[in-house]
């Protein structure tokens, strides 16, 4: 029933409740069998949807009743009177997201009669769609929209090669697409929006283009250590973007129209790791997945030594670092430092260490680190004494120097 109906059916109720409460002559009419007065309602619960009216009838024969207890949600045809009555409830729509009820008390003016309720119970509001996009082929067609909501709707759209079978309605419904064919060869879309009291849904429509041609080659690409340049060739009858996360790969084109070549660019791999990534290449409705794979670096890296023994009066050692790649030097021992901290590939490294001016031998660990690996290297300095780290019962024996893989 549409609003339009519903406020009609109102304002007939309400003038058939005037006839109902009235006798021949116009006289309201009641009964009063030996002053025994009574007030009655049926029914006593009445359940709504949404926006919607309904009937509940007064018995009585009592002097004059009132009914109490109205929200500002429902409008009732008449709020008072004597005698029998058809009261009209109508109840506006339920924009919030519970169900609710209104207790309405109809009181007598005789004392000796009790009041009666009635009950009015709406349900929360209700609005989904379903589904909530539509697919067409080139030739066009039909589909079905279910629409289901607990008051009334409207729908609105702008494309001219779409309709529908109908535009507004209240409550549950189906609604019936139709889509023109499409004579290009260009996919194409459109947004359909429902609305239902203060909320929207959109229902996005696809529709292929004809003879649609998409294809990509190769679907997969392999490059080397060192990085370079890979071709893809985009066939299509209509526009395609190209997208992607890896951060080390690039392409020197990420959308176009119609069949192109796009130039993958993949940088150096630095690492041990190989590594593959996913280009995703989109085309109306249809997508490809290219896989781009890359194999990691043959990483070189050693050093000369990884201890390293010094006099107590200290001195220079050499230590010898083998990479393929760049590395760092670091250390916390502040009795010892190094001519260069960093750097690219084959280099000798010169480590000093200070006089040793104490009685206690003393150790210290220095980390060379290239790519995602690490070696450790153990420097060892005797005492004032001669004394060697690990010599003696207070001094226990120094770990093994160790490579570590922080892969």
């Amino acid at each position: 029933m549409t609003k339009h109906n519903i406020i009609k059916h109102f304002y007939l109720s309400l003038f058939a409740g005037v006839l109902v409460s009235c006798s021949g002559n116009g006289s309201p009419y009641f009964a009063d069998i030996d002053n025994d007065y009574y007030l009655r309602v049926s029914p006593s619960t009445i359940s709504l949807e949404g926006e919607e009216s309904a009937t509940f009838t007064i018995t009585s024969n009592v002097n004059s009743w009132e009914i109490t207890g109205i929200p500002d949600w429902l409008i009732l045809s008449s709020i008072s009177g004597k005698g029998n009555a058809i009261i009209t409830v109508y109840a506006k729509a339920n924009t919030t997201e519970k169900d609710r009820t209104a207790l309405l008390t109809i009181k007598s003016s005789e004392s000796s009669v009790n009041d009666v309720t009635v009950s009015i119970n709406q349900k929360k509001k209700v609005f989904s769609i379903s589904p909530s996009y539509l697919d067409f082929e080139a030739v066009g067609g039909k589909n079905t929209l279910t629409i289901t909501s607990s008051q009334s709707w409207t729908i609105s759209y702008t494309a001219s090669w779409l309709s529908v079978d109908k535009e507004s309605g209240t409550g549950d419904d189906n609604v019936i697409v139709t889509v023109e064919e499409n004579v290009t060869t260009q996919a194409r879309e459109a947004d359909m929006t429902i609305k239902s009291g203060t909320e929207s849904i959109i229902v996005k429509i696809y529709q292929k283009g004809s003879n649609i041609v998409f294809s990509v080659s190769p679907t997969d690409l392999s490059f080397e250590t060192v990085g370079g340049k890979n071709t893809l060739t985009i066939t299509s009858s209509q526009s395609w973007i190209i997208s992607y996360t890896a951060s080390w790969l690039s392409v020197d084109k990420e959308s176009g129209t119609g069949d192109d070549n796009v130039v993958v660019t993949v940088e150096e791999n630095v690492t041990s790791q190989a590594r593959e990534a996913n280009m995703t290449i989109k085309s109306g409705t249809e997508s490809f997945i290219v896989k781009i794979y890359q194999k990691g670096s043959n990483i070189v890296f050693s050093v000369s030594s990884t201890d390293l023994s010094f006099e107590t009066v200290g001195g220079k050692k050499t230590l010898t670092i083998t990479s393929s790649q760049s590395w760092t030097i670091s250390y916390t021992a502040s009795w010892l430092s190094v001519d260069k901290e960093s750097g690219t590939g084959d280099d000798n490294v010169v480590i000093t260490v200070e006089e040793n001016v104490t009685t206690l031998a003393r150790e210290a660990d220095m980390t060379i680190k290239s790519g995602t690996e690490s070696i450790i290297v153990k420097i060892y300095q005797k005492s004032l004494e001669g004394e060697k780290p690990g010599d003696g019962d207070n001094h226990p024996p120094v770990a093994p120097a160790r490579k570590i893989d922080n892969k």
